[in-house]
């Protein structure tokens, strides 16, 4: 069996340049980016009712991967509210290993990425504050810190993946 891997945190939190570091040149990892569920609906959906079907949806993909033997690393905001609703779907395959992992940069760096990448750009990060501190309260599955590199942050999952005895394994 395989793995799945929440990597959350606000958006502008390098969950998506890690995700595609952590694949780059494994066949064996696949990446699903919980953003891409956005445009299966209408672009006036308003948001809370579609977040969680867009949450349990993430999920749900990445089950197949992970009982075929793939490592799936799951690219989306996942706040903590949240890891029950994953844990309850993805517990009643057994075998699958859960791990959650919070990438939790400041505001600034969070807010700065978020308004300058390519796709996805949220000028006004106003908005994302409500779900930016959503995160503050969970340190426990925080990786790295206001200067960590991509390869530290990479290192630190694949480490807590490997072992038996993980704080991130939450399944």
């Amino acid at each position: 069996m395989g793995r799945i891997i929440l990597l959350a945190g606000p958006a502008g939190a390098g969950k998506t340049t890690l995700s595609r570091f952590l694949k780059e040149g494994d066949p064996s990892r696949v990446i699903i980016h919980g953003d891409h569920f956005w445009s299966f609906l209408h672009p006036h959906t308003t948001v809370e009712k579609p977040f969680r079907l867009i949450m349990r949806s993430t999920i749900a993909a990445a089950l197949p991967f992970a009982k075929e033997g793939y490592d799936v690393f799951i690219d989306f905001v996942t706040p903590p509210s949240f890891l029950e609703v994953f844990k309850k779907i993805a517990g009643s395959k057994e075998g699958i290993s859960l791990y959650y992992f919070i990438i939790y940069p400041n505001v600034e760096i969070c807010r700065t990425r978020a308004a300058t990448r390519c796709e996805g750009r949220i000028e006004d990060y106003e908005e994302n504050m409500r779900l930016f501190e959503s995160f503050s309260a969970m340190t426990s599955h925080r990786i790295g810190s206001d200067d960590s590199t991509t390869e530290e942050l990479a290192s630190i999952v694949l480490r807590e993946i490997s072992s038996p005895s993980s704080s991130y394994l939450i399944q």
